[in-house]
């Protein structure tokens, strides 16, 4: 036999052993293996361990945040021969609600899309945190803001029950009304409509609801006089506080 065809035994015999080893490999090995690249495009994911048992993988392991733990499970279920998951993934742990509270405000201010026609409310107890209050239909603020607090470390889970108010040209044309005489009053001259308000403007089919807080008496009543008189508005429901009887 020449040295050709030695080489040529050789690596049919090679290619062979690897075709062996690949139809060795058992359903469940290779779905572990195909999960745990899909996990591998976030960093935070790659320690976490894998198994599966037939079409049911288990996630096991810890993360920052609620987003990161729902992202392992997104990534998890598009992976091909996954039916199931169990998760034994923890989470980190705020020090308190009320450190946790703390940040969820900074969050929720830091969503670019909260406008003054917008109110969101939460309630945390022990880390689970309820979403509360209503955005204006322009995109999913729900889901968004959803995903914002996700991001917060501390929270267990989320129960977001964050209305997205119907499409409507009469309660767009009150809110372009409303902002105008309110950026025109004295009253509010040095407020930040536009970015973190103090206050927050609820329309819903002709209905007003204010929320949220201003400097005094005045502007309380200033407020609310221009949500009574603005064309299209069928009744206003007042829930400002001020700041002057607060320091009472």
């Amino acid at each position: 036999m020449t040295r050709s065809a030695v080489l040529v035994v050789a690596f049919t015999l090679s290619m062979g052993g690897a075709e062996l080893a690949t139809a060795s490999q058992s359903p469940e090995s290779a779905i572990v293996a195909a999960v745990k690249r899909a996990l591998s495009g976030q960093s935070d994911l790659r320690r976490l361990a894998v198994s599966a048992d037939g079409s049911e993988v288990t996630l096991t392991g810890k993360v920052p945040t609620l987003w990161l733990k729902l992202d392992a499970v997104k990534r998890t279920l598009k992976v091909d021969g996954v039916k199931s998951i169990r998760s034994n993934i923890e989470l980190s742990k705020a020090e308190s609600d009320t450190n946790l509270a703390a940040a969820l405000g900074r969050a929720i201010d830091g969503y670019t899309y909260y406008t003054v026609f917008d109110y969101i409310d939460a309630i945390i107890k022990n880390g689970v945190v309820t979403l509360t209050g209503f955005g204006t239909p322009d995109r999913n603020k729900p889901e968004e803001i959803g995903d914002t607090v996700a991001k917060v470390r501390g929270v267990q889970e989320i129960r977001n029950q964050i209305v997205m108010l119907p499409t409507s040209k009469g309660d767009d044309d009150i809110r372009a009304s409303l902002y105008s005489r309110i950026t025109s009053s004295e009253h509010f001259e040095n407020v930040p409509i536009d970015r973190r308000p103090p206050f927050h403007i609820v329309v819903d089919r002709g209905s007003v609801t204010l929320y949220g807080w201003v400097q005094g008496e005045v502007e309380y009543r200033e407020l609310e006089s221009i949500a009574r008189f603005t064309s299209g508005v069928l009744r206003v429901t007042n829930n400002l506080k001020t700041f002057t009887k607060a320091r009472r």
